[in-house]
C-alpha cells in the first residue's frame, strides 16, 4: 500500500486529521498535504470536511471498494503465480499489476 493510501485510510478510520496525524506520528499539515495530493492524483474530492470531523463521500467509498478488490486480486495473483504451473488449480486467473494500475489511471 502506498503512503498516501495509508494516510487516507487512517484519516477515514480515525475520522479526524488530528487523530490520524497522532497515530502516524506526523504533522497534521503533512496529513493534509498527502490527502490533497491523493485527491489531485485521482482528480476527485474524497472527503467532506466538517468542523472537527471528516466524512467519506461517494467517491471515497468507491475508491476504498476498488482498493479492496485490487488488494484481493493482487493477493490471489501472488498465491497462484508462486505455485508451480502443474499444481495450480484450474480456477487461478491472474492479471499483471499494470492492468490494475491502468484501471486506476482512468478514474
Amino acid at each position: 500500500m502506498d503512503w498516501q493510501l495509508t494516510v487516507f485510510v487512517t484519516v477515514v478510520e480515525e475520522q479526524s486529521f488530528t487523530r490520524a496525524a497522532e497515530k502516524l506520528h506526523i504533522s497534521q499539515l503533512t496529513i493534509s498535504q498527502h490527502i490533497q495530493t491523493l485527491e489531485q492524483r485521482l482528480d476527485v474530492r474524497l472527503l467532506d470536511r466538517e468542523r472537527r470531523r471528516v466524512r467519506l463521500n461517494p467517491a471515497a467509498r468507491s475508491y476504498i471498494d476498488m482498493q479492496r478488490k485490487s488488494s484481493l486480486c493482487t493477493t490471489a495473483w501472488s498465491a497462484c503465480s508462486n505455485r508451480p504451473k502443474r499444481s495450480r488449480p484450474a480456477h487461478c486467473v491472474s492479471a499483471p499489476a499494470s492492468h490494475t494500475e491502468n484501471m486506476y489511471s482512468r478514474m
